[in-house]
Parts: C-alpha cells; sequence; structure tokens
C-alpha cells in the first residue's frame, strides 16, 4: 500500500513534541522528498537521491552513485511544505541535468563569497593589485610574470600598507618604505621593479575612477594623486644579452641526458631547441590534440600565445619530430606533452624548467666543467641569435616566434601564415642543430641553400612585399 503524501496537518502533529527517536516522514511518490523528525520534535526538510556521476564532495572526493540527503530547510511560519516542495523541486530538475544540488549550490556559495570579497577589495590597496594583475592578463603577460609580480606585492607591499588600507590613503612615505625593503635585502634590481609595478597600479587606480565605462561603478578608489611619483628611484632595466653558442648548444644536449634521471626533463630541454625557441609555457602547457605529427605541424591557438592576436602555426623539423615521436610512447596517454607526476590532468609546473637548468649547472659544476650561468628562458635569444647567424631572415624568424609586426597592414590586414617560409627556416635549422649535436662546424651554405626556392630566388624575396 503506497504511503499518504506529506500533509501540514502531519507536521503539525509531530511539529515541537519529543519523540522516542529521530524518524523520517516520506512523500510516497517515490520522489525522495520527505521530512526529518528529530527526537525534540524538530522537522526539517529533505530531497534524497543518488549522486550523479561526477559529484565530488568538500575535500574533493569522488561520491558517484552514493546515497545522498539534501536539507532543504526547517518547518515554521515562515518556511512551510509549499516552499519545502518548491525547493525539491529545483534539486530534481538539477539531478535531471546530471548535476549534484548539493555540489551546485556550494558552488554558488563559493561564487557569493568570492564575489563579495572581491567587491570589499575595490578601492583598496588589493584591488589595486587586482586591477594590475588583470591590466597584466588584458596585455597577454606569461602566468610566471603574473605570478612574480603578485609575489614581489605580498613579499614587500602589504607587510608596508595593510591589504584594506584605502588606495588613497596611500602616501608617498608608504612607498618609500615598501622600496627600502627590497633594497635593505641589497636587489636594486627588484626595488626598480617593484617602482614600475607601483607606479603602473596607481596610474590605472586613477585612469579607472576617470573611466566613462565605470560611471556606473559604486566603488572608487578616489586617487587624486600617484603616491610613487614623489619617490625617486629611476627603472633602469637592463635587457638580458646570455645566448649560447653553437658549440654549448652542443653540449647542453648531450649532458642534459648525462645530469638527470628523468627523461622527460631531458626531453623538454631538447624540444624548446629542436622547435625554434618557442616560449617555454606554450611547450609547457602544449597537449598532444595541437601536433599533427603526419603532417608535420604545431598548431598554438591565440588564447595561449603571449601576443594573442591570431593562431600560429609551426613546422616541425625532422629532430623535432623523433623527439615528439620518443615522448608520445612515454606520456601518448597523458593530455598534455609534459604532466605533473603526481597530477597528470595538470601541465607541468612553471618553475620546473628553471630547476632543470639549474640541476644542470650544478651538475656540470661538480665535474669542474662549468658554463656561464645561462636560464630557460635564454633558449629563444640563443634560438633567434643563431638562426641570423646561419643566414635566416629576421622577418622569417618573427614569423616563426609569432612576433608582432608594427603598422595598421600587419595588424589588421595581412593574415598570411608564411609556411614555405617557416618550413624552409626550420629545415635549416635543423641542419645547424644537428651539426651542432654532432660536435661539427655548422655548414652556413648548407643553411642558406635550404633558405632557397626551388627556383634559386632566395625566402626574403618573396611572397613578404
Amino acid at each position: 500500500m503506497a504511503r499518504k503524501g506529506l500533509t501540514a496537518k502531519k507536521l503539525d502533529n509531530v511539529a515541537g513534541k519529543r519523540q522516542k527517536s529521530a524518524t523520517r516522514l516520506w512523500d510516497g511518490d517515490g520522489s525522495g522528498f520527505g521530512a526529518k523528525v528529530s527526537a525534540a520534535g524538530r522537522v526539517t526538510f529533505f530531497q534524497f537521491y543518488y549522486a550523479p556521476a561526477g559529484t565530488v564532495d568538500e575535500k574533493g572526493q569522488d561520491i558517484s552513485g552514493k546515497r545522498r540527503f539534501m536539507t532543504l530547510g526547517t518547518y515554521s511560519d515562515a518556511y512551510g511544505l509549499a516552499d519545502a516542495r518548491k525547493g525539491a523541486d529545483a534539486a530534481r530538475a538539477l539531478l535531471d541535468k546530471g548535476k549534484d544540488p548539493q555540489q551546485h549550490a556550494r558552488t554558488e556559495r563559493e561564487r557569493a563569497t568570492r564575489e563579495q570579497k572581491q567587491a570589499a577589495q575595490r578601492g583598496t590597496v588589493a584591488g589595486v593589485l587586482a586591477l594590475l594583475l588583470w591590466r597584466f592578463r588584458r596585455k597577454g603577460r606569461t602566468r610566471r610574470y603574473i605570478h612574480d609580480a603578485r609575489r614581489a606585492w605580498h613579499r614587500d607591499v602589504f607587510p608596508e600598507i595593510p591589504r584594506e588600507k584605502k588606495a588613497a590613503d596611500v602616501t608617498p612615505q608608504d612607498i618609500r618604505r615598501v622600496l627600502h625593503r627590497p633594497l635593505s635585502r641589497g636587489s636594486e634590481h627588484s626595488a626598480r621593479t617593484l617602482r614600475a609595478t607601483l607606479h603602473l597600479a596607481f596610474k590605472l587606480a586613477m585612469q579607472s575612477d576617470h573611466d566613462p565605462r565605470n560611471l556606473s561603478s559604486k566603488v572608487e578608489f578616489r586617487t587624486t594623486a600617484n603616491p610613487v611619483e614623489a619617490v625617486p628611484l629611476a627603472v633602469e632595466v637592463n635587457a638580458k644579452d646570455r645566448e649560447l653558442s653553437f658549440p654549448e648548444i652542443g653540449r647542453v644536449w648531450h649532458e642534459m641526458g648525462e645530469s638527470t634521471a628523468n627523461p622527460m626533463d631531458t626531453l623538454l630541454i631538447r624540444l624548446l631547441l629542436a622547435l625554434g625557441g618557442q616560449h617555454i609555457t606554450e611547450l609547457r602547457e602544449a597537449t598532444w590534440s595541437e601536433f599533427d605529427l603526419d603532417a608535420g605541424r604545431w598548431l598554438i591557438r591565440a588564447e595561449r600565445h603571449k601576443n594573442r592576436t591570431r593562431d600560429h602555426l609551426l613546422p616541425i623539423n625532422k629532430t623535432a619530430d623523433a623527439l615528439l615521436r620518443e615522448l608520445h610512447t612515454m606520456r601518448g596517454r597523458a593530455d598534455y606533452l609534459f604532466p605533473q607526476v603526481r597530477k597528470p590532468h595538470l601541465p607541468m609546473r612553471v618553475e620546473r624548467p628553471g630547476a632543470i637548468i639549474a640541476a644542470l649547472l650544478e651538475w656540470q659544476a661538480r665535474l669542474g666543467k662549468p658554463m656561464d650561468k645561462f636560464t630557460a628562458a635564454d633558449f629563444r635569444r640563443t634560438c633567434k641569435t643563431r638562426m641570423h647567424e646561419i643566414g635566416i631572415p629576421k622577418a622569417t624568424t618573427n614569423h616563426l616566434h609569432n612576433h608582432d609586426f608594427a603598422g595598421v597592414s600587419a595588424k589588421h590586414y595581412d593574415r598570411f601564415d608564411y609556411w614555405s617560409e617557416k618550413q624552409r627556416a626550420m629545415t635549416a635549422w635543423d641542419i645547424a642543430l644537428r651539426a651542432a649535436i654532432d660536435g661539427k662546424p655548422v655548414p652556413e651554405a648548407e643553411c642558406r641553400a635550404a633558405m632557397r626556392w626551388q627556383d634559386g630566388t632566395p625566402t626574403s624575396g618573396k611572397k613578404t612585399d
């Protein structure tokens, strides 16, 4: 015999009255809706269900298929049976879409809390930092760059200027104390760089208040002057100039295989060189879906590239192809080329390439054959410089590295992919790289020949006007 549905009369009969033990009253229609009556007579509505696939709890553990009870509310004059039924209907509607109602509610609460926190930050020094980081993201700065900027603020700014302090109350004396921190550590370069980011951040705050697009905003920074202006610490950041010679490239190629027991580390560094010095982040976060080894192509989408203006199509030369196929036999089942060991659903950590190079330099020093210090970021400069050395035109290396070209024509109208030019350049680079690996002089004549069209016309004279 089917159970009778819940009624307000039935709930009134048990509400507020002590029971021998807690019990559940079901609606009787098989929907999972019901009410729990505690031993003290408190009536709480619930919705019973089985967790849909992909549901995780607060600890991040998968609970798909497990029994769950969602509390809807407590029976009272303000929350009655009709209100509870509406809540149960909404929960079942989410279940029909494959969503766990409790996980959905938790996500919404976290989102609301996050938005409230962000709103509270606006107008404060913490809001100024958020505005600065937003600008960096819009400009396509790398994650490492943004991470370093945020870390500098947490290390030197917030200990002197509380994050909740209003931006309008920041004085040049505050900035002076902030910049004294890196200077007291003997790091003048960090002090100059920090001053530059502080100056830009407060400039953005001032512009935000006067931006007509923010007219409806209820919170303003209300900064009438940039407090960094009065602090005399000129920014003179010198361009980096470390680039490896061809003999050094050959040495790094071979000694990478000896300095580490992890073949993934070796393949990462070798691929950075073989692929002509693409951005570390682009290779570190690359997925196998971007590669077509049969066609010899690597497609980097605009949203993953630094300049974020257009997709970047890169030819894969013979050396890079062999490395990629070797890597695929080791990590082909993962989405990323270089996944984390313990979290294979995530790409290699941002600091890992730097640690690999540091370990190589330390290993070389222990053997008594040190090299001049360099970083993983120097490979891009190295490849570009050595490419020019073997006769690859600057315009072609800019296309290989997807550098922006000045002018309205290049920015808005030129959509040619320069595939043939890039393909010949990667072939020439492969010839030079193989010679460096074998310890032989680079055959510049052969490299320059690879850059020519079949009819003998140099690459720099075709399709570029």
